[in-house]
């Protein structure tokens, strides 16, 4: 990792746990890749300051650990498994992209998590949190064909938050489940019905 250049990929390896927090600044161009199972799993919290076009994909983040984003444009997360209540959290950055993520473990955090920064969110699966994805603080983001399920609030944005939010399943009936500064439509209601939609209808 630390000695990784412009336009390398790291690939790790199947059914291989990697223990210990991975942090980059300044490096651009970057890939690391998990196996395309998505048996690769990190122990550790990663974080990305002030990189451009850096790309993380078929991870399982383990115990809690999240991803943290600073002052990045053009990262992309995609195919990364929560098995814990960590989450993607981008600051200050713009065109950070986040694709096919899992996240079903319980948590009253977001599992997605945009602050002052621009992206898009699409075929992402969250289950079971007070907040899907929070916009915050200018943040602008399009999330579209995901599926959330038993949330509190699948979509939130505040304080010059925007989400623009077409196509997805949610937890209940539009807009029983957004809040804030979302547009958008979303007919498809998820099919499980667990206690916190159960709120949102009370």
């Amino acid at each position: 990792v630390d000695n990784s250049s412009t336009n390398q990929t790291i690939e790790l390896l199947p059914s291989t746990t990697y223990s210990g927090n991975i942090s980059y600044t300044g490096k651009d161009y970057l890939k690391i890749a998990g196996a395309s199972n998505g048996t690769s799993v990190i122990d550790g919290n990663i974080t990305l300051t002030n990189c451009t076009d850096f790309d993380l994909s078929n991870l399982k983040m383990h115990n809690g650990h999240s991803i943290t984003i600073n002052s990045s444009s053009g990262s992309d997360t995609h195919f990364i498994t929560f098995m814990g209540s960590g989450s993607i959290e981008q600051y200050s950055g713009n065109l950070n992209d986040a694709s096919g993520i899992v996240h079903n473990a319980s948590s009253t955090s977001a599992a997605i998590y945009y602050y002052n920064t621009s992206g898009n969110a699409w075929g992402v699966d969250i289950t079971d949190h007070d907040f899907g994805i929070w916009a915050t603080a200018n943040a602008s983001m399009n999330v579209s064909t995901s599926t959330f399920c038993d949330n509190m609030l699948d979509l939130y944005a505040n304080s010059g938050g925007y989400i623009y939010a077409p196509n997805n399943t949610m937890s209940a009936p539009w807009p029983q489940s957004i809040a804030g500064n979302v547009t958008g439509y979303s007919n498809d209601v998820c099919s499980k019905q667990l206690s916190k939609s159960d709120l949102l209808a009370d």
